[in-house]
């Protein structure tokens, strides 16, 4: 049988089911550290989140929007991370370890830069920082205890951020999730101790949760950057490996496959830290509301989190070994997964938010716009598995980074703001349909990211530039 007959005869499962079992044994073995690093580190928030929620609502908005701004670093973070990450899973898949130092080395000088601006920002200007969020000045003045703490997290928090994820695409899977439960244990205990003034140390109320914050980062810095010098047996990895020049061909690899998610990932957070300007406005109940909304989803989806990670280095890793078929079938298996997982995350949603609610000392108007965000968002768990799955994993590990920046810009600043900011602030909607509208990117992401998969026009190797 010649081989066009034999591939006319593939059935659709053929296509899209990966039926090898070591694919599934390793999705489980890269993806399964991360959503536990995942539910550990929203445990965290969720239980900073349940103590703040003691010194008030306002101090509890304070804190969220306050978290809002840095999460426009953390994301950031991810882009940086996320761009470098697919050249060093397709370089480490091509057994290229000199240009994986390379990576590395250029992601720790701009993540390095990127903390110090935050650093200076927030240090300088903490108090005009937090009225681009609401116009309340009690919770300005929260805020602002806040962020003078938060200045001195950003290096420490964004360097061992990245630096894990990297050594992810090099076989190192577990560090991270160690690394996430000593946060757990140091944020909580510092977190109460100095919130409320418990085992001698000052009473800080919301100042006491930047500093538990900020201790816990410290240790994870240490232990990471500890490892990757003194343990790291995957890839000898030294000091002196920070310093030097970066290689050409990367830089330009870098330029076009590793900057678009950067810019991508920035320009969406800008966009997503605008969508909680407009939530800030509409209200201290809903500011609390998708406070709680989100930290519970997040915890509750960290598996699809795990499938994102796991789709994003096995293809990168597979397109460097130049497994194209394998690369086609397997990420239409992924896209199949996170259909799986998201409508089991939506469910989960729905099961636990009563429960999730009931742990916070609200008011009725608070806890009323709380579970309306929480049923929004059981419902489109779906959608944000898939784009998330698709966009940030599948397609990312493949290189088509340039698309993608361009579907984040556009579907973000050209539909999610203007239609949230007509629902929230001139139409007066109910908040169940604001947080609808301001999620209407990820419905039209799953769609548009279906189509370029099954084009197959995603799969781009840099081995190929370099």
């Amino acid at each position: 049988m010649s081989a066009p007959q034999a591939k006319e005869k593939q059935t659709w499962r053929d296509r899209w089911i990966e039926k090898d079992l070591a694919f599934y044994r390793q999705v489980f073995l890269v993806g399964l550290p991360v959503a536990f690093q995942q539910a550990i580190n929203i445990g965290v928030n969720l239980m900073d989140t349940v103590m703040v929620s003691a010194l008030g609502e306002n101090a509890l908005s304070a804190s969220s929007l306050a978290n809002q701004y840095y999460y426009l670093y953390y994301v950031l973070c991810l882009g940086i991370s996320g761009g470098a990450c697919v050249l060093s899973a397709q370089y480490w898949g091509a057994g290229n370890h000199k240009m994986v130092k390379q990576v590395w080395r250029l992601s720790m000088y701009i993540s390095g830069g990127a903390a110090l601006l935050f650093a200076l920002a927030t240090a300088l200007f903490p108090a005009q920082i937090m009225g681009i969020y609401t116009n309340n000045a009690e919770i300005i003045a929260l805020g602002n205890r806040y962020l003078q703490v938060t200045a001195w997290v950003f290096f420490f928090h964004g360097t061992s951020l990245i630096m894990v994820n990297l050594m992810r695409t090099a076989g190192v899977l577990y560090l991270g999730l160690a690394v996430s439960g000593l946060s757990f244990g140091s944020n909580i205990f510092f977190n109460y101790m100095f919130i409320f003034g418990k085992f001698g140390a000052p009473c800080l109320g919301i100042a006491g949760a930047a500093v538990g914050t900020l201790i816990s980062r410290i240790l994870e810095f240490a232990i990471t950057f500890g490892y990757l010098f003194l343990g790291c047996r995957q890839i000898r990895f030294t000091p002196r490996n920070l310093v030097g020049r970066l290689d050409a061909a990367m830089l330009r690899a870098f330029m076009n496959t590793g900057m678009p998610p950067i810019i991508s990932d920035g320009m969406f957070t800008v966009g997503d830290n605008i969508l909680s300007v407009i939530l800030g406005h509409m209200g201290v109940a809903v500011v609390s509301g998708q406070a709680i909304t989100l930290a519970t989803m997040r915890f509750c989806t960290a598996f699809i989190l795990g499938l994102c990670n796991a789709s994003s280095v096995m293809v990168g890793q597979a397109i460097g070994r130049g497994e194209r078929a394998a690369v086609e079938r397997q990420s239409r298996t992924f896209f199949l997964l996170s259909v799986a997982g998201g409508l089991l995350g939506g469910v989960i949603i729905a099961v636990v938010s009563p429960w999730i609610v009931g742990m916070y000392d609200l008011s009725p108007e608070s806890r009323d716009a709380t579970m309306q965000m929480l049923q929004a968002m059981s419902l489109l768990m779906v959608f944000q598995s898939v784009q998330s799955v698709m966009s940030k994993g599948v397609l990312r590990g493949g290189g088509d980074t340039r698309f993608l920046m361009f579907a984040d810009v556009i579907f973000m600043w050209g539909l999610n703001i203007p239609i949230g900011y007509l629902a929230g602030l001139r139409w007066g909607w109910s908040p169940f349909w604001v947080f609808v509208c301001l999620k209407l990117d990820t419905i039209c992401k799953s769609f548009l990211c279906l189509w370029r998969l099954v084009l197959g026009r995603w799969i781009k190797n840099v081995n190929e530039t370099t």
